[in-house]
């Protein structure tokens, strides 16, 4: 995978990790990568309290503004990024990314780093 999907994924996954330090209450987390025929997909999830997935992207405000970047990181390079909550099953984000080269991916991940 080239660094600019490294990146995608890795960014990604640091905004789920926080998303869970800071509200789930997990005592679990696991991570799992997977490769695809046409490209990688990431699976995170933990055990900790739900909350309704529908509710917060209809949000105002900043509540909502990490989940957006996610979404959009992956929308950006033709990714597909889903999240289902569940009381007493905890959340999980999927994170799903095409492989190959794109001239236009490594240009949008740069303006998006700075």
């Amino acid at each position: 995978m080239d660094p600019a999907r490294r990146t995608i994924l890795y960014r990604v996954a640091q905004e789920a990790f926080t998303n869970v330090s800071r509200h789930a209450k997990a005592s679990r987390v696991e991570v799992s990568i997977q490769k695809l025929p046409t490209g990688i997909c990431m699976k995170i999830n933990d055990n900790g309290k739900s909350f309704s997935v529908e509710r917060l992207f209809n949000a105002k405000g900043n509540k909502r503004l990490g989940l957006l970047g996610m979404r959009e990181r992956l929308e950006m390079v033709g990714g597909r990024f889903a999240i289902e909550s569940a009381s007493g099953q905890g959340t999980t984000v999927t994170a799903e990314i095409p492989l190959g080269k794109d001239s236009k991916l490594v240009d949008a991940v740069r303006e998006n780093q700075t």
